[in-house]
């Protein structure tokens, strides 16, 4: 059997295509010159036939992966993170925002970023039979009970279905996902070294193969070795691919007759993935200080406490129901001591952040929620304290602002926080002095308040009633040990305890969801 590629050129003779390829990405991983070449003579002579053409030098791998279509550009940006050298700064050599050089010594760039298109790598997943015949898996194995299975069934897919049904006609249409986050390349957890790669999630193809690595699609690595000022410069390139995706792409779809191989595909952004700095650092929406939550917006009730040294949140009773006990005034010394008549937040869309960052805020100052029939008492509120940071480079896609939901939250740092915060409430860890005196400070639960013993004159306080004795936690440490789980369902909780039993240690992002339902139940 004759292998050849696109061009025409036998890589090697009566060997099958994978394991000849395999072989080429195996040369390309070894950056030591004396590893590559003891490594290709062992591939030459023991495990291929005589007279193979395997390369000789990486040069050569790298220059087959090219003809194949998979190459990456490299993009000289500037190392403050100003602009990328490409368009019409392609042939600068200084930064014209912060006059900065482009290059080191020997015309070495100072940063660089890799781009790998988007276009081509499409075009080579539909001309794999196997993965061309699963691009509509996911209209065909759509959930016909409107119970939640896949993603396809998820109302931000429904809603994009019905703004572009043009869009939804062809099945094989494909719906992505982007998820970024900053990593320690080569696991140097110890440093302080930021990369960022940008990946592409493919949701046509089942669940089970779309988010194995083999599926996954690298788009962008963003350079360390700090974290990026402006991610927006760097996704440029992106947004272009996306953009001329959105258009229509040309591909050779290999699971139709040869006749109607040529089809013209689209792609959509359905949403970004990342944990919750990253939410503000993609979205250029605030996520700390007084407007922490791009949802409730300007709605969000927050304050300095001194106490505690950090900004507080309130008025969370304004989600419950109008008539809820808990707002009325027999409940109201849990809280702040107030009836809680406030309305629940309008949740902001992202048309509602499209039109904040195009017009400008508005805020009725006198009331908790605008009203729309009383447009007199509108003022625009300036941005001081405001939600509002920069308008993000996703806008610029065509079809951003319509949709239902622009962002999502990474749980594995969610499920830790909430699981390490919910153990350390228990047993009394979060019972601080300056969290009592805070209670003060808010009028909050008086039964709890720091009281002065008359005789000592020293400060004594209540006994919080969610915080557990020491034979409470030991029986939810006995509770805790003594639950079995199915093979490669999650590890073993019964050595999660060290040194005492209240400290935690060894547990995963599924460990902690696993903890979480014991400590609820």
């Amino acid at each position: 059997m004759e292998q050849c590629f696109s061009d025409g050129v036998i890589i090697v003779r009566h060997c099958y295509t994978s394991i000849t390829t395999y072989f080429i990405v195996v040369l390309l991983i070894f950056p030591n010159y004396d590893v590559f070449v003891h490594y290709n003579s062992l591939l030459s002579t023991k495990f291929l036939p005589q007279g193979n053409n395997l390369p000789n030098t990486q040069q050569e791998a790298k220059k087959i992966i090219t003809k194949l279509g998979l190459d990456y550009n490299s993009i000289h940006a500037c190392e403050n993170d100003c602009i990328l050298f490409r368009g019409e700064y392609e042939k600068c050599v200084v930064c014209p925002t912060c006059g900065s050089s482009r290059y080191k010594n020997d015309k070495i760039p100072k940063k660089v970023l890799r781009h790998f298109p988007l276009g081509a790598r499409i075009q080579h997943m539909f001309r794999t039979p196997e993965l061309a015949k699963l691009m509509d898996w996911h209209a065909v194995n759509a959930s016909k009970d409107n119970f939640m299975r896949i993603p396809t069934d998820c109302p931000a897919f429904k809603h994009i279905d019905h703004m572009w049904p043009e869009f939804k006609k062809d099945p094989r249409n494909l719906k992505l996902g982007v998820g970024l986050d900053g990593v320690n390349p080569f696991s140097m957890q110890s440093s302080k070294w930021s990369t960022w790669p940008v990946i592409i999630i493919n949701y046509n193809l089942p669940p089970y193969l779309g988010i194995k690595k083999e599926h996954l699609i690298l788009s962008l690595l963003i350079p360390g070795k700090r974290q990026v000022k402006d991610i927006n410069v760097y996704l440029a390139p992106l947004i272009d691919d996306l953009k001329s995706l959105w258009e229509g792409l040309d591909v050779i779809d290999s699971s139709k007759p040869k006749g109607l191989q040529v089809v013209t595909i689209r792609g959509i952004v359905t949403w970004t993935i990342h944990d919750y700095p990253g939410y503000g650092f993609c979205s250029g929406l605030g996520t700390k200080a007084y407007k922490a939550c791009p949802i409730c917006g300007d709605w969000l009730r927050s304050t300095y406490s001194k106490t505690l040294n950090k900004n507080v949140y309130l008025r969370h009773r304004r989600f419950l129901p109008e008539d809820h006990p808990l707002r009325m005034r027999s409940q109201a010394r849990h809280f702040d001591g107030r009836i809680e008549r406030g309305k629940c937040p309008i949740r902001q869309t992202p048309k509602d952040w499209y039109n904040k960052w195009t017009y400008g805020p508005l805020i009725d100052e006198d009331a908790d929620i605008l009203s729309d029939e009383d447009d007199d008492q509108r003022v625009r509120a300036s941005n001081k304290r405001g939600m509002e940071l920069k308008m993000s480079i996703w806008f610029s896609l065509e079809y951003w602002k319509d949709l239902k939901i622009c962002h999502l939250l990474d749980p594995m740092h969610i499920f830790k926080n909430v699981g390490h915060s919910l153990w350390k409430h228990l047993i009394g860890l979060k019972d601080t002095p300056a969290s009592r005196q805070a209670l003060v400070e808010y009028n909050s639960k008086p039964y709890l308040w720091p009281r002065e013993n008359v005789d000592t004159g020293i400060l004594e306080f209540p006994r919080a009633p969610w915080v557990l004795t020491p034979q409470e936690i030991s029986l939810l440490n006995d509770r805790i040990r003594s639950i079995r789980t199915p093979t490669g369902h999650g590890a073993s909780l019964r050595n999660i305890f060290t040194m005492d039993d209240t400290a935690l240690s060894g547990l995963k992002t599924h460990d902690w969801h696993n903890f979480i339902k014991v400590c609820s139940s």
